[in-house]
């Protein structure tokens, strides 16, 4: 009976830290619900494929949020290594390999679940400051030709005007998870 208790504690713990009030959503419909399948079924080699391209989704969303994400890179380290060993073995060696891979996952998605409430309770890594319009450098060309791209024909980027006066952002475009350019 101490041992039935035991096990439905260990097993209730993981799944109320994701369902109560401190479950905070990834933005992602797909990883909140592997979020949730983990807490409750470890990965298997069936289904070690779709969470790992997740947990790497849900690492990238983090990264996109301003998260300090620096605790994951032993995490990330461990899944390359056990993928080659994933790659480079047959049998029951890349058995072995995908066992070890599923708990690779499974550590990953317990690492950015820590990261996720530090971004949720701290915010991102990354505050921008206010300055002080009175300290502002002074002086420069304000009305300073800027031509072309770069500014000028040898494309230094250079101009004598002080730019901003304080630390606010000017403007912004949003540009979706990822995008290409052509070179002007």
């Amino acid at each position: 009976m101490k041992s039935l208790c035991l096990l439905l504690v260990a097993i209730l713990i993981p799944l109320s830290s994701l369902t109560g009030a401190e479950f905070w959503s990834s933005g992602s419909q797909d990883i909140d619900e592997a979020r949730q399948a983990i807490a409750a079924t470890p990965t298997t080699t069936g289904t070690y494929r779709e969470r790992s391209l997740l947990m790497f989704l849900w690492l990238s969303t983090l990264q996109q949020q301003g998260a300090n994400t620096h605790s994951f890179f032993d995490t990330d380290t461990r899944y390359y290594r056990n993928e080659n060993a994933v790659l480079g073995r047959q049998g029951a060696a890349r058995e072995k390999a995908l066992r070890e891979m599923g708990k690779t996952i499974d550590d990953g998605f317990a690492v950015l679940e820590e990261i996720q409430r530090k971004l949720h309770t701290d915010g991102p890594i990354f505050q921008p400051f206010t300055a002080d319009p009175a300290s502002a450098p002074t002086g420069g060309d304000m009305d300073a030709d800027w031509p072309q791209f770069q500014g000028n024909i040898h494309n230094t980027g250079h101009t004598t005007a002080p730019g901003p006066k304080t630390g606010e952002l000017a403007w912004k475009n949003p540009v979706g998870l990822g995008w290409d350019a052509r070179p002007v």
